[in-house]
C-alpha cells in the first residue's frame, strides 16, 4: 500500500484492488483518529484511471502511465498556438514578463510528462536571465539599470516554442515506472 499526499491531497494505491480499499481504510481510520475532517464526496476509486494534482495517472496492466489531461493539453495547445501567430516576420518580439512567465509556468507544468519537454525551454527560460522583474508592471530591467522595458523574445524562443508545437500531442506521457521513465527518457534525448 503506498500514500502519496502533497498538501491536503492524498493519492493511495496497493499492489492490487484488496489491498487499495485496504489503504483506504486504513487512512480513513487514520484521520478519524486524529481528529481530521475530510470530505467523503471526493473520494474516488478504487479505479485504474484518475486525475491528481492535474496529471491523468493511468494503472493499465500492460502499461502504466502518466499524462496530461485532455482539459489541460487542450489549453496548452491553445496557449502555444496563440503565441505561434505573434511570432514577427523579422527581429524581435517584445512581451510582458507576466504573460511569458505565464507560458513557462504551463509548460514547466507540463514537462513532469512530455519526455525532452524541459530541455527544450532553455531558451525561454533564458529570457529572463539577468533581469529583475517587476511583475506589477509586467516589465523588466537589467539589474542595477533604472529603464523598465519589456522583453524581448529571441529566435532561441521561437524555437524552443516550434518543438513544444511539434511534439505536445505525440509525447504526452510518461510510463510510471522509474526503470521505464528513465529508459524513455534516454530514448528521448537531443543528439
Amino acid at each position: 500500500i503506498h500514500i502519496w499526499c502533497f498538501v491536503d491531497d492524498f493519492l493511495i494505491a496497493g499492489d492490487d484492488e484488496y489491498l487499495t480499499k485496504l489503504g483506504g481504510e486504513i487512512f480513513e481510520q487514520l484521520l478519524h483518529e486524529l481528529g481530521f475532517e475530510w470530505a467523503p464526496h471526493k473520494q474516488r476509486g478504487p479505479c485504474r484511471s484518475i486525475e491528481f494534482l492535474g496529471l491523468l495517472i493511468c494503472n493499465l496492466p500492460d502499461r502504466p502511465v502518466m499524462a496530461l489531461t485532455r482539459k489541460r493539453q487542450a489549453r496548452l495547445r491553445e496557449m502555444l498556438d496563440g503565441w505561434a501567430s505573434r511570432r514577427p516576420r523579422r527581429g524581435h518580439l517584445k512581451a510582458g514578463a507576466r504573460e511569458v512567465a505565464q507560458l513557462l509556468g504551463h509548460l514547466v507544468f507540463a514537462s513532469q510528462v512530455v519526455p525532452g519537454g524541459r530541455t527544450y525551454m532553455q531558451y525561454m527560460l533564458q529570457t529572463f536571465q539577468g533581469l529583475e522583474v517587476d511583475w506589477k508592471r509586467g516589465s523588466v530591467r537589467f539589474a542595477g539599470s533604472s529603464a523598465w522595458r519589456a522583453l524581448e523574445l529571441s529566435e532561441g524562443f521561437w524555437r524552443d516554442l516550434d518543438w513544444w508545437r511539434d511534439h505536445l500531442e505525440r509525447r504526452n506521457c510518461v510510463p510510471l515506472s522509474d526503470e521505464e521513465r528513465r529508459d524513455c527518457l534516454l530514448s528521448t534525448s537531443p543528439s
